[in-house]
């Protein structure tokens, strides 16, 4: 998390750092993003980083958090435009991430279970996440519902990885499709 002295700044100077941050983190992977280059982009100094972050892992998650903050936000709109239809959300998810691909696919390579628990931990399917969905053409019962998003979500995060390490997204793209509804059709029959 960033400092107080961080959070008191105006927002354009937070934001003129973390737009440095986010180009670095998209060029480099996070073992190789330098915190040199970061300020070096904005001409800060050192020390004044260190008044703001910890450290660059500090960064990192914090603005890993604003991502999931701001898709938070893009999945109900997501939601809304689908009229909680749950194959087109994840399937508009899935393409919404492979258009931020840089920075994305730099979070998805630099994945390890520090990683996974800080940026997907458990409580993230919650019951606001419930709302975006409309599961009542399906044959399951509540509390199924968060078991069936959970293995869509797995599958989506899965899906994304590949796509990003693979020059076919459409290939990708379209098995993800024949997972989504092997799934939901079989929440449709009753078979779960």
């Amino acid at each position: 998390m960033p400092t107080q002295t961080f959070l008191n700044l105006p927002k354009e100077k937070q934001n003129k750092i973390l737009e440095s941050a986010k180009l670095e983190f998209s060029n480099h992977l996070y073992e190789d993003a330098s915190i040199n280059r970061i300020i070096k982009n904005i001409d800060m100094c050192r020390g004044t980083f260190y008044l703001y972050f910890n450290n660059k892992e500090d960064l990192y998650f914090y603005m890993i958090g604003l991502l999931k903050e701001k898709m938070k936000k893009t999945i109900k709109k997501i939601s809304k435009e689908n009229n909680k239809d749950v194959k087109k959300i994840f399937i508009s998810i899935f393409d919404y991430e492979i258009k931020n691909k840089n920075l994305i696919n730099n979070i998805f390579i630099n994945f390890n279970t520090n990683h996974v628990e800080k940026i997907m931990p458990p409580e993230i399917i919650n019951k606001e996440i419930l709302n975006l969905f409309d599961f009542s053409k399906y044959n399951v019962n509540d509390d199924d519902i968060f078991v069936v998003i959970h293995i869509l979500n797995t599958m989506l995060v899965q899906s994304i990885g590949i796509a990003l390490k693979n020059n076919d997204i459409n290939k990708i793209r379209n098995m993800y499709i024949k997972e989504i509804d092997l799934i939901l059709k079989g929440i449709e029959r009753g078979n779960v």
